[in-house]
């Protein structure tokens, strides 16, 4: 019996694979008891070599080859799909799993029929220096339905919306919409969804991954594609918020504050040219716009500037952002 699947999307990480596998091969559970899938999303590097160099050592990896780029989301699909444990995690290929008490956890969960099982997070900085992601509680929550997370502070304390902070059941994950393929900033929507959709889940302050600072990730590196496709998953989360009927107002407050959240970013727009900023602009439809014109963003919806990264309330936080695109327009059209 497989236990647990461990998902690795892989593209161009030749700098970091070994790394990361080093770190899968050292969890405490017996190499029969779960496998390792990795999805090479054609790299173009000697990611895939490295990795064949491991399967002569591990017999319970696999590596699975697309035809075509579908980025992470794609990736974690066809994970997903060739997965056969009874659990899954997700690990970005250039981080890592610390050693913590896996099959305790796991016993747990099959105990407690807890469908997720959230932990805690590290950021491993370049400088050396490890800080705690998100303001992560030191306490235990109850264990409580997927719905009721949205009530709780739990949901703002963590910084829940990565895909690596969980520990899924497989019932679970095929039973939510597939990733968005194709697409950058895929997994905190689908992640939000996997929450809400968890007949009951639990956090534990147990550190469960560790995230490591590189030049030129995802979450590190800025462009203006990832400056629109951020701004496109707060979207997302925002429309999906409105489909939900548990708990739905405290959703939507969620959802909010992670848009908000995530409009942070929009503070290096100053830094691109004049045409990058209007290339964002026009990347924006009217529609969207008039979206963000209903999110509520001032007072009692500002819990999320708790987050430890946040040292003052931005500008783009205070401010209704229909008075941003406002002022975008005027520029760009002088």
């Amino acid at each position: 019996m497989i236990r647990l699947s461990v998902i690795i999307p892989v593209f161009g990480v030749e700098s970091y694979i070994s790394r990361c596998l080093d770190s899968v091969f050292k969890i405490n559970l017996p190499e029969s008891d779960y496998e390792v899938i990795c999805i090479d999303d054609c790299s173009t590097d000697s990611s895939a070599t490295i990795i064949n160099g491991y399967k002569d050592y591990h017999h319970n990896l696999t590596l699975l080859r697309h035809h075509s780029n579908k980025r992470q989301g794609g990736a974690r699909n066809t994970g997903i799909r060739f997965a056969k444990g009874e659990y899954i995690v997700f690990v970005d290929a250039d981080d890592r799993i610390p050693i913590y008490d896996l099959p305790g956890l796991l016993d747990y969960m099959d105990e407690n029929d807890l469908e997720l099982l959230l932990g805690a997070a590290e950021v491993h900085k370049r400088d050396g220096e490890v800080l705690r992601w998100g303001n992560s509680p030191i306490t235990e929550s109850r264990i409580m339905t997927g719905p009721e997370l949205f009530t709780e502070e739990y949901v703002h304390r963590i910084a829940f919306g990565v895909v690596w902070m969980g520990i899924y059941s497989i019932n679970l994950v095929r039973r939510i919409t597939p990733f968005l393929e194709n697409v950058l900033y895929e997994d905190t929507d689908w992640t939000l969804r996997c929450a809400y959709n968890a007949t009951l889940l639990q956090y534990k302050p147990i550190v469960v991954y560790n995230y490591m600072e590189n030049d030129g990730s995802t979450t590190t590196s800025i462009s203006i594609s990832k400056l629109i496709a951020r701004v496109k998953q707060g979207l997302r989360i925002w429309n999906w918020a409105q489909t939900t009927s548990i708990n739905h107002n405290d959703v939507v407050t969620v959802a909010e504050d992670y848009c908000t959240w995530n409009l942070k970013c929009l503070k290096s727009l100053k830094f691109f040219s004049h045409s990058d900023r209007a290339f964002f602009y026009h990347s924006i439809s009217n529609e969207e716009i008039a979206i963000m014109k209903q999110w509520r963003m001032g007072g009692k919806w500002m819990r999320i500037v708790k987050h430890p990264y946040a040292s003052r309330i931005e500008l783009f936080i205070t401010s209704p952002l229909y008075r941003f695109a406002r002022y975008m327009k005027k520029k760009i059209n002088n």
